[in-house]
């Protein structure tokens, strides 16, 4: 039988808000739903981050750059049916329009990486991150690219705090770097001319220590079969499952 939160069964930084937010709604998600490519606003993300991808790969003057990212964009489309193609091709011409993002020293995009936290077993955390860019005093720093608008800028830094620091560990753990805190590229910012754009995490490496040390916490209990529901605002808005206390009853 897998055990939860190990190599069999890893957790996603994704979903490590919702673990500490309600533990038991993590490992509804894993027993009841699997993995899956998401609704219109995560499959329009998917579309903008192949052209993203593809931008920063792509070698030459920016105007090759743009059409390699549009073309990379428009090829991802039939494997995102759902995405809303006004919105993500508004935004992927946006961000490759961006002097930042042009003259950005993208070194790692769309890296697979693996953050192992010491336990019995140990907890095993996967996902890909976004980016790593190195600026011109040579710091490696993450940045996640968020293409949602039901929250404002404020609200997106705190909501992918903990995803942010399973990054910047994995990071250093898979790829040997010292690699810090970056923040979000918020692509809601790129609809309002003085809209706020690059949003820094706000967290330095205990930070992101310390975070993970409640992620170890919440995965030891539900091992130990501690099956705790904390109803919230924050816990059940994003929550898949029947609210609280209906979602008892799945167990």
């Amino acid at each position: 039988m897998s055990i939860f939160g190990s190599e069999d069964w890893p957790l996603r930084p994704s979903k490590l808000k919702s673990l500490v937010s309600c533990p038991m709604s993590v490992y509804l998600d894993g027993i009841m739903i699997g993995d899956d490519e998401g609704g219109p606003g995560a499959q329009t993300g998917s579309v903008v981050h192949a052209g993203v991808e593809a931008f920063h790969r792509t070698m030459g003057d920016p105007i090759t750059r743009r059409e390699e990212a549009t073309a990379a964009a428009r090829a991802a489309l039939p494997t995102f049916p759902a995405a809303n193609e006004n919105n993500a091709f508004r935004w992927l011409s946006a961000y490759t329009n961006d002097t930042q993002n042009i003259t950005a020293n993208v070194t790692h995009i769309e890296e697979k990486v693996c953050l192992i936290i010491p336990a019995e077993p140990d907890i095993v955390i996967r996902g890909t991150l976004d980016q790593v860019r190195q600026d011109s005093q040579g710091r490696y720093t993450v940045w996640d690219l968020k293409t949602g608008t039901s929250l404002s800028a404020d609200e997106v830094v705190d909501e992918y705090q903990f995803q942010q620091a399973a990054y910047v560990l994995a990071a250093r753990q898979t790829l040997g770097l010292n690699i810090l805190p970056g923040g979000i590229i918020y692509a809601a910012g790129y609809d309002k001319p003085r809209g706020r754009r690059f949003l820094p995490m706000g967290v330095d490496l205990d930070d992101c220590e310390a975070m993970m040390e409640v992620v170890k916490s919440r995965v030891l209990d539900i091992r130990a079969g501690k099956r705790e529901f904390t109803p919230s605002n924050s816990a059940c808005f994003w929550c898949e499952h029947k609210r609280y206390p209906k979602c008892r009853r799945l167990i």
